[in-house]
Formats: C-alpha cells, sequence, structure tokens
C-alpha cells in the first residue's frame, strides 16, 4: 500500500481541464511518491503518453475534457499499450462513462468529488493488482 513517504517507481499521467484539480491531485499523488506526468486535455495527455510510454504504470483522466475527452484519449491509448490500466473520475453521474467502458479489464471509475483516501485506496488496488 502506498502511504505518505513511501518511495515508488510507479508513474501515473493525469489529464484533467481543471486546473486546481489537476494541482492538488498532483501534490496529493506526489507526496505518496508517485511519479505524475501531468496534461491539461487529453489530446495533452495522449501527446504526453507517447512521450513516456515506456514510464507510465496508470493513467488517471477526467472522463469530460474539451477537445478530446478521457475515454477517447484512453482509446487511442490502448491501441499501442492495451494492457493500460485506467482510472476514470467525472463529476458527472455515473451513467457517463458507459458499462461498456467499466467492464473492460483494466478500466475503473470514481466519482467527484472523491476523498484522497478513496482515491488512494483505488490506486492501490489497481496498481496492486498490476504487480
Amino acid at each position: 500500500m502506498f502511504t505518505a513517504g513511501t518511495k515508488t517507481t510507479k508513474t501515473i499521467l493525469l489529464a484533467d481541464d481543471e486546473n486546481m484539480v489537476r494541482e492538488i491531485v498532483t501534490m496529493l499523488l506526489e507526496r505518496l511518491g508517485f511519479v505524475v506526468i501531468s496534461a491539461v486535455d487529453g489530446n495533452d495527455a495522449v501527446d504526453k503518453f507517447y512521450m513516456h510510454k515506456d514510464h507510465i504504470d496508470m493513467l488517471l483522466f477526467d472522463v469530460t475534457m474539451p477537445g478530446k475527452n478521457g475515454k477517447d484519449a484512453y482509446d487511442t491509448i490502448k491501441k499501442t499499450k492495451p494492457d493500460m490500466k485506467v482510472l476514470f473520475m467525472s463529476g458527472y453521474a455515473e451513467n457517463i462513462v458507459s458499462n461498456k467502458y467499466l467492464q473492460e479489464k483494466g478500466v475503473y471509475f470514481l466519482q467527484k468529488p472523491v476523498s484522497s483516501e478513496i482515491l488512494f485506496e483505488k490506486i492501490n488496488e489497481i496498481l496492486g493488482a498490476s504487480q
């Protein structure tokens, strides 16, 4: 389990169009020892994925973003890395992420707002399953 002060070599690609959310989540994850690559939207996330694809262990994407949304960015990324794990987050109703996506192996969802404890538990679950 990852806790404050834990050293990890895990890298998370975070994409959220809200600056404050991106900054807070980045700070929290870095405090736990994760390397965070931050993207402002889906297009930026895809670009950063291709620049760092060999080092990214997990995606943490907002579902709804201008331009390329989180689901479309994930679809693009999984063409290159089909086993990539993703945690979608959204402030909208859970049904915005279709059941088809939630049934795929390696796809997870959290409703915003989410506490840091629940976020960390879900990340532990996801990354623990990939070790």
